[in-house]
C-alpha cells in the first residue's frame, strides 16, 4: 500500500496522462459527420435522432471523467455522506507534489 509522504497514511494512487484532455468540438463535431455519411452509405447505425443524444452523453461523460478536480470533491461529498462503516471512500489529498508520466507526452 503506498504511503503519503512517509507519515504512514495509505492511500490510493490514481495515475493520470496531465497531456489527455477530451476532443475538441471540432472533433467531436468531425465524427459526427463521419457518423452520419456512414450511415448514409451503409444504414448501418440508428437513425440521427437516436445517435445525437448519445454521441451528446459520451461528449459530456468524457469531459467528466477526465474533471480530476470535479472527482476529488465527488469523492469528499461520498465520504462526508456515506452512513456505511464498511465502506471506504479513499479522499483527496490536497497540494499532492505531481510527477509528470514520460509515456505520456508531458
Amino acid at each position: 500500500m503506498p504511503r503519503h509522504n512517509g507519515r504512514g497514511q495509505a492511500v490510493a494512487v490514481k495515475l493520470q496522462c496531465p497531456a489527455w484532455r477530451p476532443p475538441s468540438a471540432a472533433t467531436w463535431a468531425l465524427l459526427r459527420t463521419l457518423l452520419g455519411a456512414i450511415n448514409l452509405r451503409t444504414y448501418a447505425l440508428p437513425k440521427a435522432d437516436i445517435v445525437a443524444p448519445v454521441m451528446a452523453d459520451i461528449e459530456r461523460k468524457l469531459a467528466e471523467e477526465l474533471d480530476y478536480l470535479h472527482e476529488a470533491e465527488q469523492l469528499v461529498w461520498f465520504g462526508q455522506h456515506l452512513t456505511r462503516t464498511d465502506w471506504v471512500v479513499p479522499q483527496p489529498v490536497p497540494h499532492s507534489p505531481v510527477q509528470a508520466c514520460s509515456r505520456c507526452g508531458a
